[in-house]
């Protein structure tokens, strides 16, 4: 609720309240109405009457004020806790690096772009809008210049005979260049287009493909071909180190996993093919066939267009010096201006560190709310942050509070704050991403850079107490096992508290869960003959209708990896999937330990 509405809805309640109790003083006191100019059976007097919407307006700024400190306990308990409950949900997006040919042609092993790297667009009005990649990158000439799917071949092992269809990418390089010249040990693809055909794609391949062959022409009656292994296929979605918003050291990673996996689930689908160092044994080969034999029904349209090799997650974060504050004493809260040219552009996601510049030396200041101990002394100074809804109706706005231990007003002298924030473009990211193409703000070689589909909105924190109370159960939800009675109710609710609530798209797939089943499970010690370790085996239950539009498979993958998360130490967890739709087990998922599969 914007702050003006909020105070104005508080106004009109008092006043009605000051004339209600004037009504009900007159009945029983009517010689003192009078003399008040409260009487019924008298013409209002108009001073009076001002009186009281004056007063009325005075309480309504107070109760305003008291409401708004409410959440504050809430909101620094999520802050530590929880902080991504607390933050903005930037806006992502998933951006194709186009190299440049001759830029790479000389560099054998590619270009390396780190994760953070800056690339910027501009609205309509040149408004800057920043991105930065989520996970390193490297720049190779290697494209997809065809994809089809092809019966199995005869020159494949007996296990691949059988299989409905064969996924066949053409790799070549662009321009002409011969991949002879270069190493690539492997090869990112990621699926981006029209969802109703990537989701069902890495479904079909992921789901149940059986190996992954070389050769350097499919099409040949006698190609030469290697076998690189089923394993050389990995999800390259959700290995640990590649989340998309800053990790906090306090709060588990697999609750961060539901966040981005509601926030954008297309940033997921990327593959990642290994072993592509092996061509080296057929010889030197210009460009290679990746085949991929799955064992079930081919979806009924591919396209190279599907499969892009030089592409990242972008997320609408970057790191800014905010504007300094002057700290001079008269008023309790700051406003963190990250830019004061560009404000209603420029939103504060949080706060990286504060600084205090006073008599030309630097200190640093602690957050109020940490688990930083400094021993028995506690700080001399500390800041904390409280956010509002913004008075421009956008998004929100962050005000700084210090508190200073020796606090005296008689000896006090104002001092500058400085501090450093993570930002975003507000809303505006989402709804501008066709004004051209992405500018890299560091020297690479690329010939363009583009997004491969619409970034996702913006999402406001919750911000008042209701909502945050309601996050803050999540404390209680982790204490609740996923093996009793009401296992799936408990899942549906822990995941409720990670999905955007007006995205109806989340929600049915929250709908979707059917059932969750606990069995406790024993498997054998490879490393400790003899010995045995203790885990537990989760049936998940879907119904495949609720996913139209995205992937059950992919949920139940980002659920694998959270499930062997959020159990106890010492211990595994195999997830095995079912739905309504099929009959029988889906997938089973290798036994899982922490965030690695035990193969």
């Amino acid at each position: 609720m914007h702050a003006f509405e909020d105070i104005a809805g508080l106004y009109r309640e008092e006043l009605r309240s000051l004339r209600e109790d004037a009504v009900r003083f007159a009945v029983r006191n009517p010689g003192m109405a009078r003399q008040l100019g409260l009487a019924s059976d008298t013409q209002p007097d108009p001073l009076v009457n001002l009186l009281l919407e004056s007063f009325a307006w005075l309480a309504a700024r107070v109760r305003a004020d008291a409401e708004s400190r409410l959440p504050l306990v809430s909101h620094s308990l999520l802050g530590l806790l929880y902080p991504q409950f607390v933050c903005p949900i930037p806006s992502v997006g998933v951006a194709e690096f186009i190299p440049n040919p001759a830029g790479v042609a000389g560099l054998p092993d590619g270009f390396g772009i780190p994760a953070h790297t800056s690339i910027h667009n501009r609205d309509e009005r040149g408004g800057v809008l920043r991105w930065r990649t989520a996970r390193p990158l490297t720049l190779h000439p290697a494209k997809v210049v065809r994809a089809s799917i092809i019966p199995p071949a005869s020159w494949m092992p007996v296990a691949a005979q059988g299989v409905p269809g064969v996924l066949c990418l053409r790799i070549e390089g662009i321009a002409g260049l011969s991949l002879a010249k270069f190493g690539l040990p492997s090869l990112s693809l990621h699926l981006g287009g029209d969802r109703f055909a990537t989701f069902p794609m890495h479904e079909w391949v992921h789901g149940a493909c059986r190996d992954v062959f070389l050769a350097d022409d499919a099409g040949a009656a006698r190609p030469r071909a290697l076998s690189l292994g089923r394993e050389a296929l990995c999800h390259a979605g959700l290995e640990p180190g590649g989340r998309l918003f800053p990790e906090s050291v306090y709060a588990l990673p697999g609750y961060q996993l539901l966040q981005e996996y509601f926030a954008y689930p297309e940033h997921l689908l990327f593959w990642e093919v290994g072993g592509l160092e092996r061509r080296r044994e057929l010889g030197d080969l210009s460009g290679f066939d990746l085949l991929f034999p799955v064992d079930a029904p081919p979806p009924k349209t591919v396209s190279s267009r599907l499969f892009r090799t030089c592409a990242v997650p972008v997320v609408n974060l970057f790191e800014r010096l905010a504007e300094p504050i002057r700290v001079d004493h008269e008023r309790s809260g700051h406003l963190l201006v990250p830019d004061l040219r560009h404000r209603d552009s420029t939103e504060v996601h949080s706060v990286i560190a504060v600084d205090a510049l006073e008599g030309g030396k630097r200190s640093s200041v602690m957050p109020y709310f940490s688990l930083s101990g400094e021993g028995d002394a506690p700080p001399s100074l500390m800041w904390f942050l409280r956010r509002k809804p913004s008075l421009d109706g956008i998004g929100t706005d962050v005000f700084l509070h210090f508190k200073e231990a020796a606090f005296r007003p008689e000896t006090a002298r104002p001092w500058v704050a400085s501090a450093r924030v993570l930002c975003t473009n507000r809303h505006r990211a989402a709804e501008r991403w066709r004004q051209g193409e992405l500018t890299r703000d560091t020297d690479m070689p690329t010939a363009a850079i583009r997004f491969c589909g619409p970034p996702s909105q913006q999402h406001d924190p919750p911000m008042f107490g209701g909502e945050l109370w309601k996050l803050v159960s999540h404390l209680s939800l982790h204490q609740l096992s996923l093996s009793g009675p009401d296992a799936d109710n408990v899942l549906r609710e822990l995941l409720r508290l990670y999905a955007p609530p007006r995205d109806a798209f989340a929600q049915r797939q929250i709908a979707g869960v059917n059932g969750l089943c606990a069995k406790p499970l024993i498997r054998p010690l490879r490393s400790a003959p003899g010995c045995a370790a203790r885990g537990t085996r989760l049936t998940l239950t879907l119904d495949e209708d609720a996913f139209t539009g995205g992937s059950a498979f992919l949920f139940a993958e980002v659920l694998d990896v959270f499930f062997g998360l959020y159990a106890g130490i010492n211990t595994f967890t195999q997830l095995v999937l079912k739905t309504c739709n099929r009959k029988g087990t889906w997938h089973r998922w290798p036994l899982r330990s922490g965030a690695l599969p035990l193969i």
